[in-house]
């Protein structure tokens, strides 16, 4: 099976026309390249910042805490409503 994809003229997507080249015939499909493809991959996976496992760790303790916090909260909405609806019934 093998990919194929057309690359597009800009002037001629803009006018929702199909991308020709200059001698005026439709501009033929390429095969997709994958090991090209993955090699891009590698080049852009090389360039990601990753995070430090101390910065990690911060920003997991963070979470928790404000997990914890809004679970706190709905808790004691769900605690104040039961009252209520017990009250009124």
């Amino acid at each position: 099976m093998t990919l194929t994809f057309v690359k597009q003229n800009s002037e001629a997507s803009k006018e929702g026309k199909k991308p020709v080249t200059p001698k005026g015939t439709p501009e033929k499909t390429e095969p997709f390249n994958v090991v090209e493809y993955l090699k891009g991959v590698k080049q852009e996976w090389n360039k990601v910042t990753w995070p430090s496992r101390e910065q990690i760790m911060a920003e997991t303790g963070i979470v928790i805490v404000v997990v914890a916090v809004f679970g706190f909260f709905i808790f004691l909405a769900d605690i104040l409503l039961q009252v209520l609806i017990r009250w009124i019934t």
